[in-house]
């Protein structure tokens, strides 16, 4: 056996290895040592002394909780440098993504992987999210703390089907402890796993099982419970989000209608950080209906408003998802402006059109697909109404690095083209213009004060 096939026969191992230098070495090379605002908010949040009496945040306790080894090494050996952050972080990382998460997706979709998939799906993910692997920042915990309650849920067919029932509603309630917009995959799970997981179970079993997954979230949850009941009075298990004293989620929402996207600059040279890039027509939506803004938002008074104006919110939301799937700020905190970034643009769109193509044109496509993708793309699709930053679509690009990593094959993208070529191309063509005609005013309309 010669050196290759000894690494390709054991694929986790060496694929986990790749992704750690990977990690590391980026980390190493862009020296980040200074967390700013979310990043270094949970930062500062993940001490012995913000857990022991955790202050009145929008956020949940359970990141904090996770970074909390992390600070408290650093600390111990007085690591100015951040290394147990990038050593701890690449390793964690390494290994998930490699193993549990490209597992994720083989079951979901089938087809192989082998040590350059397992590499590629990873190296995917760093390329076009870099800030979140190199910043303390909660969204690829979440998205993670979700795919494997779905992978506990799945694995309900098993012996010990209740235990891992347990660990799925543990798994669910922590992703959305950290990324409350998580929400809304909890809901879905709640259907998915009766009638779908355990569909091969009587009713009574189904309630069983029920049980046992609230339970699980149950014991996520008290600490947070606890919280809550100190500082606000009422022991609910949920993340009481607020923006000064108004509702965070309704607040979104109407920052959503006057802004196609949100970026934080660093770079220093520009009279705030915060980028907001304008709609011009949600801006004169707005007047229409002034009072609905000045009053406290409601989630009630945003319902109306879309009922009243379904065809101008199809175009707000259209232009949301465009500049969501527009990664030209990867970094999450940016010191290049994304105005000068087009060609970024472009071959983002690029990878998101192919990995679309082959998401659609796989073969045998199987109707499980839907229980293991809806949680993570309902939480995708949540986040459109409201106030956009880009990494809010680090799931939907996770399920097309999936695909393209378990899928591709050479020959049968040959075939496809081969047979279907004019059309492909045709499609990017007008995708891609009109991709880039809608970031580019995006781009064009950029203000450092909220609309």
């Amino acid at each position: 056996m010669d050196a290759f096939s000894k690494i390709e026969s054991k694929p986790k191992i060496y694929s986990f290895l790749a992704i750690f230098l990977i990690l590391f070495v980026t980390h190493q090379i862009l020296g980040i040592i200074k967390y700013p605002y979310d990043a270094g908010f949970y930062w500062d949040l993940s001490t012995p002394a913000s857990m022991v009496n955790f202050p009145d945040v929008v956020r949940g306790y359970i990141y904090a909780f996770l970074l909390l080894p992390i600070h408290v090494l650093s600390d111990t050996i007085n690591d100015s440098g951040r290394i147990v952050f990038r050593l701890g972080t690449s390793i964690i990382y390494a290994y998930l993504l490699t193993g549990p998460v490209a597992d994720f997706f083989l079951q979901c979709f089938g087809g192989r992987l082998t040590l350059i998939r397992r590499i590629l799906f990873a190296a995917l993910a760093i390329g076009v999210f870099p800030g979140l692997f190199l910043y303390p920042l909660s969204d690829l915990p979440a998205a993670i703390a979700l795919i494997i309650a779905i992978v506990f849920a799945d694995s309900a067919k098993q012996k010990y089907w209740l235990g891992f029932l347990f660990f799925s509603g543990m798994a669910a309630s922590a992703a959305y402890n950290i990324r409350t917009i998580y929400l809304f995959a909890f809901i879905a799970l709640l259907f998915i796993i009766p009638f779908v997981f355990l569909r091969n179970k009587c009713w009574r079993a189904r309630g069983l099982g029920m049980i046992a997954f609230f339970l699980g979230a149950l014991v996520v949850a008290l600490p947070q419970m606890a919280i809550n009941k100190r500082i606000h009075g009422v022991a609910t298990p949920l993340v009481l989000a607020t923006v000064k004293g108004k509702s965070l989620m309704a607040t979104q929402l109407y920052w959503g209608v006057t802004i196609q996207r949100y970026e934080t600059y660093t770079g220093g040279d520009t009279p705030a950080p915060s980028l907001y890039y304008r709609d011009p027509a949600g801006i004169s939506l707005r007047t229409l209906d002034e009072s609905l803004f000045t009053d406290d938002p409601t989630l009630g008074g945003y319902i109306s408003l879309v009922a009243k104006h379904p065809v101008q919110f199809l175009g707000i939301y259209g232009r949301h998802f465009i500049n969501g799937i527009d990664i030209r700020d990867g970094m999450v905190y940016i010191k290049k402006q994304s105005t000068n970034k087009n060609f970024v643009a472009f071959l983002c769109f690029s990878l998101f059109f192919f990995g679309a193509l082959i998401f659609c044109t796989r073969k045998k496509p199987r109707w499980i697909e839907f229980a293991y993708l809806a949680p993570l793309l309902i939480a995708v699709l949540a986040i459109i109404p409201g106030a956009v930053e880009t990494r809010f679509f680090m799931p939907l690009y996770l399920v097309l690095f999936g695909v393209i990593a378990t899928q591709f094959e050479w020959p049968d993208f040959a075939q496809l083209l081969k047979k279907h070529w004019l059309p492909i191309i045709a499609s990017y063509a007008l995708l891609a213009a009109s991709f880039l005609a809608i970031t580019t005013a995006a781009m064009a309309s950029v203000s450092y004060s909220q609309p």
